[in-house]
């Protein structure tokens, strides 16, 4: 974490179907102590993701809404949005049928807000694979209100880390 950012509190409501985990951080510290398979490195996992914006690693847990205080700032994002981010900016059919280094490169690009750049790769290697997915853009037009709403949550908890 950046110096001087304050991290106070994470919390995961609806983890795995139903299960709420909170924690509150003293001086950025947290020490996690329980059994094994009780969900402390998917809590990690999470937290990482969350506080580095990697919206499609994210969007593979299962939650209904992430809450996080920074620098006295609460900042929440919904599953939905994450979702809305990633699940359908490309075709699942070409995406799972890439080489895992190209997925990777999809993946990474569209965490970065690179949507054009995903679509293009993607439907280069869609082409060759014999898909002809209709036009991204197309696919997440109604979706772009919460595509900037997740982008400018991802830009302010940057923001507010590099405070």
């Amino acid at each position: 974490m950046i110096e001087g950012a304050k991290l106070s509190e994470f919390q995961i409501r609806g983890l795995r179907g139903g299960k709420t985990v909170s924690a509150r951080f003293s001086d950025n510290t947290l020490i996690l102590v329980g059994e094994n398979g009780s969900g402390k490195t998917t809590f990690l996992r999470m937290l990482f993701y969350f506080l580095s914006g990697r919206w499609s690693n994210l969007a593979e847990f299962d939650f209904e809404t992430i809450a996080a205080e920074i620098n006295g700032q609460k900042f929440t994002l919904e599953h939905e949005d994450v979702l809305s981010m990633t699940s359908f900016l490309v075709d699942q059919r070409v995406l799972n049928r890439l080489p895992a280094s190209q997925r990777r490169r999809v993946n990474e690009m569209i965490d970065q807000g690179r949507f054009s750049d995903a679509e293009a790769l993607a439907a280069a290697f869609g082409s060759h694979l014999g898909f002809s997915p209709p036009r991204q853009t197309d696919l997440f037009k109604e979706r772009d209100k919460k595509i900037e709403a997740v982008m400018a949550l991802q830009e302010e908890v940057a923001n507010t880390l590099q405070a």
